[in-house]
């Protein structure tokens, strides 16, 4: 925390009183201003006024210095520090950056310190005030963070050694290889749908089966996406693992996915979400990625949302990063289409829950997938897809052949109606010429020496009422 006092020096303090937290951390509390926690270490002292707060965060996983690290945290969209803009940061020392920024339409002013505490985690010790007394305030905000300091083995995972791992691959067809925290089980896997919906969800469930790290989800279905025509078709049957739904971006998938899924298959009580936020961050790097493996076109959001319950009176904190990839039906219908969604995150006992979240960093930060199990995937499809239209192809061949079929039977019906109203019937010789001639007789012949003298061959049509087996005459028969 030394820097940050360096760069920012408090001046001035309220009137406080000791604080001393259950969770491992204590620090000057001035009266009438709360402590609230929120996860994995992190806290918001907080006044009565909401627009003045001090914050203190733990972060795991970063992947740049603290100068990069403050700066994607305060562009990405943070939802203590609404309608952020002006924001300027500067290193203060080797191991630490310092940020200025206004918030609410410039209604307030903050700023935040990056301080590095280990390869990749560091603490977020940031304030904020409106910004007409922010000058008079900021060093009684700041008196509240020199005062902080933990107490003991509580302490977040931020300062705490790095669980131990070792290598795995996906169980049921190698489709990619990571790490995971040393004996921790492997569980799901691969599932095909169809060629052209294949799904990965693994889950890493530690010994004692309290903490958990996911990696994608069989069960979430593609989504069909109704749009201004086709919504009036909500009957009609989807194919198998396609779901009607409406859209949702990556927050609304990471709470929809925490607050169903995993609040019914962890029994989770009181479940309540402690931050929200887009992550722009990865979707640029899908985007790169998905141009890679040749997949473009498609609309992606992510997000990530921040949980707390209890689980079996165990206090428990969790997290889930979603992506929901868009793709437009392209027709007239323009809003409708189809997303399939992805999700990986963790849960864990809250005095763990940090560790944990830093093991599931790891985990993810190295998967690599298999290309060629990539690519086989990619082949299967493409030929799923070709036998598909083959069929389709065929089916509409049939059903050109079936409807000729039947247009032309409904015209010899029409004929045989138009024959009878007119008193005529229609006759066929043995090398299929067409005739016609007054009906009423029995029999039929055509004359062939009188057909090479007139010129309409309906005029060498002979007719008997009794069958003559002698007459130079070549029979016709009548066409039903």
């Amino acid at each position: 925390m030394r820097p940050f006092f360096i760069v920012l020096i408090a001046c001035g303090v309220l009137p406080a009183a000791p604080y001393r937290d259950p969770d491992g951390f204590a620090l000057e509390l001035p009266a009438g201003w709360r402590v609230n926690k929120f996860g994995q270490g992190g806290l918001v002292v907080q006044s009565a006024d909401p627009a003045r707060f001090a914050m203190i965060l733990p972060v795991l996983g970063r992947n740049g210095d603290c100068a990069a690290t403050l700066r994607q945290a305060l562009t990405s969209g943070w939802s203590a520090f609404p309608a952020i803009a002006d924001v300027q940061v500067q290193e203060a020392g080797p191991r630490s950056a310092v940020a200025g920024f206004t918030v609410r339409q410039r209604q307030g002013r903050g700023a935040m310190l990056c301080a590095e505490t280990g390869p990749r985690s560091a603490m977020f010790y940031g304030l904020s005030a409106p910004a007409a007394q922010y000058g008079a305030e900021r060093a009684a905000l700041l008196a509240i963070l020199k005062s902080f300091r933990y107490t003991g083995r509580s302490a977040p995972a931020a300062v705490e050694a790095p669980m131990t791992m070792e290598p795995w691959r996906e169980p049921s067809e190698g489709a990619y290889q990571s790490v995971k925290p040393a004996g921790w089980q492997v569980g799901g896997g691969v599932r095909r749908i169809s060629n052209n919906d294949v799904r990965v969800g693994v889950q890493l469930l530690s010994p004692d089966r309290t903490a958990a790290i996911f990696l994608g989800d069989t069960r979430l279905n593609k989504c069909f996406v109704p749009g201004t025509f086709s919504s009036q078709y909500g009957s009609a049957p989807l194919g198998v693992g396609v779901d009607r739904c409406p859209y949702r971006d990556g927050v609304q998938l990471a709470e929809f996915y925490a607050a169903r899924a995993l609040a019914s298959d962890w029994r989770l009580e009181g479940l309540r979400f402690v931050g929200r936020r887009p992550r722009p961050d990865l979707n640029q790097l899908s985007t790169q990625a998905s141009a890679t493996l040749g997949q473009m076109g498609m609309n992606q959001s992510y997000g990530e949302v921040r949980f707390a319950a209890s689980r079996g009176g165990v206090p428990v904190e969790g997290v889930v990063i979603a992506a929901s990839l868009f793709a437009s039906s392209g027709s007239v219908d323009p809003n409708g289409g189809m997303y399939t969604s992805y999700v990986t995150g963790y849960l864990a006992p809250s005095e763990r829950a940090a560790a944990v979240g830093a093991a599931a960093n790891r985990v993810m930060s190295s998967a690599r997938w298999d290309y060629g199990w990539i690519t086989g995937n990619r082949q299967a499809a493409i030929n799923d897809t070709r036998m598909a239209l083959a069929y389709n192809r065929q089916i509409a061949a049939l059903g050109q052949r079936m409807f000729e079929e039947r247009d032309a039977a409904d015209q010899r019906r029409a004929d045989a109606a138009g024959h009878l109203l007119s008193g005529t019937v229609e006759l066929q010789g043995p090398d299929g010429q067409k005739y016609q001639a007054k009906a009423g007789s029995n029999y039929y012949y055509l004359d062939t020496d009188a057909a090479r003298r007139v010129s309409n061959p309906n005029d060498a049509v002979a007719r008997r009422d009794v069958w003559d087996r002698d007459v130079d005459l070549q029979p016709l028969a009548i066409v039903p």
